[in-house]
């Protein structure tokens, strides 16, 4: 039960912190990245599509108990949804990269979670092939 509480508490001071922007344009930004259409949105979620448009049209936020649902339906983390666009890119120093590891990683962090998984599988068989070629 405390870890619960524990989740409940954080979640709740990040909704707290991003009420200084507006929540709500972060999903309207989202939802175009994924070229999800609104009223797929509304239908996922199960909120009414003149609730979404006050959020576009009155710049208002979601209620605090849609949120979970909200990024479930976006496949995203309330983290990620909540943070402030100056957070959003989180990436090694330039020295560290060699050239193109930069755009593979912003590729990478587009995708949504099911497409890392894949992508990430993927690079595993790759691997795995290479080493069975050096092995043999």
């Amino acid at each position: 039960m405390p870890h619960s509480i524990r989740i409940n508490v954080q979640n709740t001071a990040l909704f707290c912190k991003a009420m200084e922007m507006i929540i709500s344009e972060r999903i309207f930004e989202i939802l175009e990245e994924r070229h999800m259409k609104q009223a797929e949105f509304c239908r996922r979620t199960g909120i009414m599509p003149s609730t979404v448009s006050d959020w576009h049209t009155k710049k208002t936020n979601p209620s605090a108990d849609k949120i979970m649902t909200i990024c479930r339906v976006l496949e995203i983390s309330p983290e990620k949804l909540l943070q402030e666009d100056d957070e959003k890119e989180v990436l090694p120093d330039d020295d560290f990269l060699r050239p193109g590891d930069r755009q593979i990683l912003l590729d990478y962090h587009s995708l949504n979670s099911n497409q890392q998984k894949r992508l990430l599988s993927y690079m595993k068989r790759i691997k795995k092939g290479t080493d069975e070629r050096k092995d043999s």
